[in-house]
């Protein structure tokens, strides 16, 4: 079981023990906003306050002895911005990052575009016929509606 904290980084409870990664074990920041488990098990870690981007922790079974580490994903990677909120895999396994300030950025293996410029925050769900809906305390925004437009984003004022 993993948990983050807001300035000590993230731990691991395996039953018996805490096991503590922070900046100096490679994760990008302390300040943890979200965890998300993809469904290769790949765990990612999302960072609202000095903005770390993502990091995504890599052999955490520790095999052959080598311990795990962390690769992070920023703006200079392609990121619409550092501050991400929550984190979300799609049905084609695309995963999405709801950023504090600036939007949507949409991240796969091959590619990272920036999908919205919404000021999108806070939380991202799938409903059941694939649509992602991202919330923030002044707007709904879904991708979808229009089937052939997956990756337009329409926005909804609450």
């Amino acid at each position: 079981m993993w948990f983050g904290t807001p300035d000590g980084g993230v731990s691991m409870f395996d039953g018996e023990r805490f096991t503590t990664y922070m900046t100096a074990d490679g994760l990008a920041s302390n300040h943890v906003s979200t965890i998300y488990a993809d469904r290769q098990g790949t765990l990612w870690f999302g960072f609202e306050w000095a903005g770390g981007g993502v990091s995504r922790l890599v052999n955490t079974g520790q095999s052959e002895g080598h311990p795990p580490y962390f690769i992070t994903y920023t703006a200079d990677d392609g990121l619409l911005d550092n501050m991400v909120y929550d984190i979300i895999q799609d049905e084609e396994g695309h995963l999405w990052f709801a950023h504090l300030n600036s939007g949507i950025t949409c991240y796969d293996p091959d590619t990272v575009q920036v999908i919205a410029r919404e000021p999108v925050t806070h939380t991202i769900i799938q409903d059941r016929d694939g649509r992602l809906w991202f919330g923030s305390s002044n707007d709904l925004c879904c991708t979808g509606l229009d089937a052939s437009e997956t990756h337009r984003v329409q926005t909804f004022n609450t």
